[in-house]
């Protein structure tokens, strides 16, 4: 679970507070529900975005950003299309001969692997061209430890 903040008017803070009163939920719990009844009325192919959700959601960002561009770029915002630009145009990200239109055509663990230097490379140069993959340090497990030590390349 992850906090967050928001700003509501008096009236609207005191009619959470009601909501939540007279269903006998938390706030949260009003705020929850209410998500869930918007994600049901969005039509995203087909299926309501509620419905879609496990199609897109993952628990690495890289991942979801793929998700979602793959399924609705339409929908990321400047900085994720950005980001999705530089991913197109890196031959590394995807499988050798691919339509690029598919997470089986992306090499996942490559783009995980690389996604906090090619977001870092797209804040700094733009969605101009491919991620040079080659300047980037591997991380690599040690073999010979257990536990999977880290070291790098």
């Amino acid at each position: 679970d992850i906090a967050i903040s928001m700003r509501l008017d008096p009236r609207r803070r005191y009619l959470l507070d009601l909501l939540a009163r007279f269903q006998t939920r938390t706030m949260t719990g009003v705020i929850e529900a209410a998500i869930t009844e918007e994600a049901k009325k969005v039509n995203l192919g087909g299926k309501s975005l509620y419905d879609r959700l496990e199609e897109l959601w993952a628990g690495e960002e890289a991942e979801r950003l793929a998700r979602l561009a793959l399924f609705a770029r339409l929908e990321l915002r400047t900085e994720e299309d950005a980001i999705w630009e530089v991913v197109l145009k890196t031959p590394g990200f995807w499988r050798e001969g691919s339509a690029r239109s598919s997470m089986d055509d992306l090499r996942l663990e490559v783009l995980l692997r690389h996604w906090q230097a090619l977001k870092k490379h797209v804040e700094e140069h733009g969605s101009g061209g491919p991620f040079p993959l080659s300047e980037t340090p591997q991380v690599t497990f040690d073999e010979d430890f257990p536990f999977g030590n880290f070291k790098g390349d």
